[in-house]
């Protein structure tokens, strides 16, 4: 019962969730998995899933800690946390993924957390590589952007691209194959306006997300 809940989910169980839509951010407590999530982001639990309220377990054995947290009412209680050794993980996110609304990014978000788990899961992922992978998904920030923008990638070899909406090409980055966090990308000379950040892997670009330049 408990026990499970506390050493091998690594959760504490607080209260039942609210009954209506709650948000779902980036713990940015968290030195693992919430660093590659940009600030600001966020989704939204459908009121038909209820999620429950959880803390991190105190008892939880190996590497834990809570990567979303609620808001909306649900005060810092989390959203999500993980839980590793060297021979099994566990990640516990208590609402149900269907229950996430069907807007392309928060889809996005659940397709991406549910797969990246599963290959952590299955083997396909080390630990290391689930951060990775978290960084290739993650959008860049801040956003919008002053100075310097963010933007986490996975390993892999190509190039990240800043352009103009009209295509013009204001700023680039080679992937060498060795980057596997946040690379920074200095906008001090950049005029402040709407860009597309594309990323371009085996030659093929695709766009990742509009950016503001203030």
């Amino acid at each position: 019962g408990m026990d499970f809940y506390n050493q091998y989910l690594a959760a504490d169980f607080i209260a039942d969730g609210l009954s209506g839509a709650v948000v779902v951010s980036p713990d940015e407590t968290d030195e693992v998995l919430a660093p590659h999530f940009p600030n600001g982001f966020s989704i939204s639990a459908n009121a038909a899933s209820y999620p429950d309220q959880i803390g991190l377990s105190e008892q939880a054995i190996g590497t834990t800690g809570s990567f979303l947290y609620y808001s909306s009412g649900n005060g810092d209680a989390a959203a999500g946390v993980y839980n590793f050794t060297d021979t099994w993980k566990t990640v516990y996110v208590p609402f149900r993924m269907e229950s996430i609304p069907t807007g392309a990014t928060s889809v996005a978000f659940r397709n991406n957390l549910i797969e990246v788990t599963n290959n952590w899961f299955d083997g396909i992922l080390t630990s290391n590589e689930l951060v990775q992978n978290m960084n290739a998904i993650a959008p860049a920030f801040p956003n919008p952007a002053k100075n310097m923008l963010n933007v986490p990638v996975g390993t892999g070899k190509g190039k990240i691209s800043l352009t103009t909406v009209s295509g013009q090409l204001v700023k680039t980055i080679e992937l060498n194959g060795s980057q596997n966090a946040t690379i920074q990308l200095p906008l001090n000379t950049v005029p402040a306006g709407m860009y597309f950040l594309t990323s371009t892997v085996s030659g093929t670009p695709v766009t990742v997300q509009k950016v503001v330049v203030q």
